[in-house]
């Protein structure tokens, strides 16, 4: 339960934990948290030819989940975690929920562990249960098209910490900055929560930290990593009102956007009120033209 409570912490942390405790005291960050965080890289890359193992036992890379030039959410968990790792699967599951676009359409989904005892078995049940809730949904919506999400484990090899860690896996956790650690007492990882948002190229596009993801900041992020190839001209318009701000890991109403598109919209209500306004003097000089026009006539007859 402690540990459940750590966990939460580093979950509000997120990003770069709070240095350890002097010697003198103070507010004391628990041991168990030391060490543990996120320190951004935005706009680096990671290996997209890194191999994992499928929910099937089979061999793929990141890569994999790119083709077509589409973004890939990245979560990094463990699953025999019941604690953070649970509560952060559950919450992207109803931002997938809600989400216009369908996970494995426009964009795919892809979870990691970082737990070397984690099968590719113990995958497939976790995948089966989330994607079985997310399906459900969206079937409720009316949505024919079934969401796809890969539950991926470490490709097992020799580990240079003996055996805490896979080295792909944890090459893939330090190419996002993300930190971890094993804590033997508890038999559990210490860990934060956040996904990342990654561009078809490998390129770390957008971190979205804690527990609750917003629908419109994740759409937002896809939008960005994906250069604006998926979303409509509308959507666009929108995003172009919002800031990614990295201090806080999500979206802000960006003024100048607002102003941008009110005077655009100002231009617009202008031109079509000068455009009815023509119409308008037009239809009232009509008859005035038809008779001119008709005297010309009688003159030409005559």
């Amino acid at each position: 339960m402690l540990l459940g409570t750590l966990l939460g912490a580093a979950s509000a942390w997120g990003r770069d934990m709070p240095p350890a405790p002097s010697a003198g005291g103070g507010n004391a960050l628990p041991k168990q948290l030391v060490g543990v965080g996120i320190k951004e890289r935005l706009g680096k890359r990671i290996d997209l030819d890194a191999a994992f193992i499928d929910h099937r036992g089979k061999r793929v890379t990141l890569r994999q989940y790119v083709a077509g030039g589409k973004p890939m959410i990245l979560s990094l968990n463990y699953y025999r975690c019941e604690n953070l790792c649970s509560l952060q699967l559950n919450a992207i599951t109803d931002t997938l929920k809600q989400l216009e676009w369908v996970a494995g359409d426009k964009y795919r989904m892809v979870t990691v562990s970082f737990d070397p005892r984690d099968s590719y078995e113990v995958a497939a049940a976790k995948r089966k249960n989330y994607l079985e809730t997310l399906n459900k949904a969206l079937a409720k919506r009316g949505v024919k098209r079934e969401a796809d999400w890969a539950f991926l484990v470490g490709k097992r090899q020799p580990a240079s910490d003996g055996g805490k860690r896979l080295e792909n896996v944890a090459k893939l956790a330090a190419s996002v900055g993300y930190e971890y650690k094993y804590l033997a007492s508890e038999d559990q990882f210490a860990h934060t929560a956040a996904i990342y948002v990654i561009a078809p190229d490998g390129k770390i596009s957008r971190y979205l930290y804690g527990l609750v993801y917003q629908p419109q900041h994740v759409r937002f992020a896809l939008m960005d990593a994906s250069r604006g190839k998926i979303g409509s001209t509308v959507d666009r318009i929108i995003l172009s009102c919002f800031h990614y701000d990295p201090n806080s890991g999500s979206y802000t109403a960006f003024a100048f956007g607002f102003m941008r598109i009110g005077g655009v919209l100002t231009i617009i209500i202008l031109a079509i009120l000068i455009i009815v306004l023509k119409l308008r003097e037009r239809k009232r000089h009509a008859p005035e033209a038809r008779a001119l026009i008709g005297k010309q006539h009688a003159r030409t007859r005559s």
